[in-house]
């Protein structure tokens, strides 16, 4: 799995770019991100995906944000309150 942060995303039209720490741009399809419903990215967001060489350059693809279980939901249970 590679990590990456979110350079932009167009919602409207359904892609955008990862930057990599090493600074390349990585494509990145809505329809590769995992979750329920809409699925959209916000720049900025920090994410995990699987990187893959297509003939158009590299692409992301399983992509979720960091510290999520893919729903959108935090992986870390909430702390009980008092």
């Amino acid at each position: 799995m590679a990590t990456g942060t979110v350079k932009w995303f167009n919602k409207n039209k359904g892609f955008g770019f990862i930057i990599t720490d090493g600074e390349r741009d990585i494509f990145v399809h809505f329809s590769s991100i995992k979750g329920k419903g809409y699925r959209v990215l916000e720049q900025g967001d920090e994410v995990i995906f699987d990187l893959v060489q297509t003939p158009k350059g590299p692409q992301a693809f399983n992509v979720k944000k960091a510290g999520t279980n893919g729903n959108g939901a935090d992986e870390t249970p909430d702390a009980p309150s008092n």
